[in-house]
């Protein structure tokens, strides 16, 4: 979604005007309160990337099993 803010100078308009006009037609349009709530917000993972993950979790897990039935010493899996 894209919208374009377009302010046109007038004769008696001077930089300061300007940019208060531009301002205040920045609030009305919501640009910025569109731009503030995606700012942090997380894309869902592919599927891809799930699978990926849940494969280096299962086979650090394996790991770790392996690694308990040697008698080695092991803190936890995370």
């Amino acid at each position: 979604m894209t919208k374009n803010v377009e302010v046109v100078a007038e004769a008696k308009d001077n930089s300061t005007g300007l940019l208060k006009k531009f301002t205040q037609k920045m609030r009305t349009a919501g640009v910025i309160q569109r731009v503030k709530s995606i700012r942090y917000s997380d894309r869902a993972l592919s599927d891809f990337k799930k699978k990926k993950e849940k494969l280096r979790k299962m086979k650090r897990l394996a790991e770790l099993e392996r690694a308990k039935k040697l008698g080695k010493k092991v803190d936890s899996w995370r």
